[in-house]
């Protein structure tokens, strides 16, 4: 078992925060985005039975984007406690697996961000092309501090983040 690299912070309130901004956008007619939980299978050992998990094709949260006509929409959510850089393409960030799925989904049509929340208080996003052209510098991380802010909203919308998907994916 791989050493927690964020052992202060599980991500389990930024996930209860996600879906609760996800809730309110439905109300309202935004989109439409819910947790993607892992795939499971069961198997008797010993005549036990044993669930354990699949990879995940998904992101974090898969949905539909209401407001462009049902385009497919996933997000992946971060949290990190006492950093503000990101590693990239590498465990302890956005996975290299991670990175394949937004690159997939994207070029699939789909609109796709990293939503990051720092020291749970500051909310910023990473676009498909910011996150692209940062790993085709070389470079294997990103600062909180080079990215657009994800703004405060209001009600149960903490974090505004579909304020700056419509930046990345302006309405043709």
């Amino acid at each position: 078992m791989r050493t927690r690299t964020n052992a202060q912070n599980d991500g389990k309130s930024f996930e209860k925060i996600m879906t609760q901004i996800g809730e309110a956008y439905d109300r309202r007619g935004v989109m439409r985005i819910v947790k993607a939980e892992p795939p499971t299978f069961r198997m008797k050992k010993n005549g036990e039975t044993i669930i354990g998990e699949r990879a995940n094709p998904f992101l974090d949260y898969a949905g539909t984007w209401t407001e462009r006509g049902g385009r497919a929409l996933f997000i992946e959510a971060k949290s990190t406690t006492d950093s503000t850089t990101l590693p990239l393409d590498r465990e302890g960030g956005v996975t290299t697996d991670q990175v394949l799925a937004l690159r997939r989904w994207h070029n699939a049509g789909a609109a796709v961000a990293v939503i990051w929340e720092v020291n749970r208080t500051h909310c910023a996003a990473i676009s498909h092309d910011l996150l692209v052209s940062t790993l085709a510098t070389g470079r294997k991380s990103i600062r909180f501090d080079e990215l657009p802010r994800v703004s405060v909203g209001f009600g149960f919308i903490i974090y505004d983040f579909a304020q700056l998907l419509r930046q990345f994916y302006p309405q043709k």
